[in-house]
């Protein structure tokens, strides 16, 4: 609880322009922002979440009693954050810095990225938990809270992905979206299967969008060109 006050309390602050006693608050275009430092720092806080997904399975791995399952478990624990690794950091964390130099307003920019990659890190987590669930019993009952955990996590980091890209990049790329909806929408005709098998679902789906070749050529504009990310 008391982590959550200071990470909520620390984006609030920035959403409020930094409000100093006597000093006032300063603007978005007051902000001196440095694209690639921002870039970097952003890059090394998500590769350090995705690492929590790993650990929290392993942990689990040597837990009487001992099930050979976990091993499927922690392999799935790992495609995952490979292919979250992939949708963020292949495809358009290195062009963070662009975006941010080329921007009208770089202070701004850099506060609603912010806020999407907060998105992004609580879908982490939420993975993480899920992870906790599957490892702990593969094939155990599961609850509705339980599904929830196991299906949001994937959901909410897509959905930050899209705002992250929308922010930054004013491009959409629309299996993100459409993923957020059809995993929304399957979590309920999963209630009854085991941890292992929702995993196992939400896994594949999350490798489709991360692997398919993508058609077309999504294009991500800046201040002053074009740049095709994929």
């Amino acid at each position: 609880m008391l982590w959550a006050v200071a990470v909520m309390t620390d984006f609030a602050i920035g959403f409020f322009g930094y409000p100093v006693p006597r000093l006032g608050r300063a603007t978005t275009e007051e902000l001196r922002v440095a694209g690639e430092h921002l870039s970097e720092r952003y890059r090394q806080m998500f590769i350090v979440a995705l690492g929590e997904i790993i650990l929290v399975g392993v942990r689990r791995y040597g837990d009487p009693p001992f099930v050979s399952l976990r091993t499927a478990a922690i392999v799935l624990l790992f495609v995952m954050t490979v292919t979250m690794w992939r949708i963020y950091i292949v495809y358009v964390a290195d062009h963070l810095a662009t975006g941010i130099d080329e921007s009208r307003s770089p202070g701004r920019l850099a506060l609603v990225a912010a806020y999407a990659h907060l998105v992004m890190v609580c879908g982490v987590v939420l993975i993480a938990a899920g992870g906790d669930i599957v490892a702990r019993d593969p094939l155990g009952d599961t609850t509705v809270t339980e599904v929830a955990i196991v299906v949001a996590g994937p959901a909410v980091f897509l959905a930050g992905r899209t705002v992250y890209a929308l922010v930054v990049f004013r491009a959409m790329l629309w299996r993100l979206p459409i993923g957020v909806l059809v995993l929304s929408l399957a979590g309920p005709a999963m209630r009854t299967l085991p941890p292992l098998a929702i995993a196992a679902t939400m896994t594949t789906a999350m490798a489709v969008i991360a692997f398919v070749p993508h058609y077309g050529r999504p294009v991500y504009r800046t201040r002053w060109n074009i740049r095709t990310i994929w």
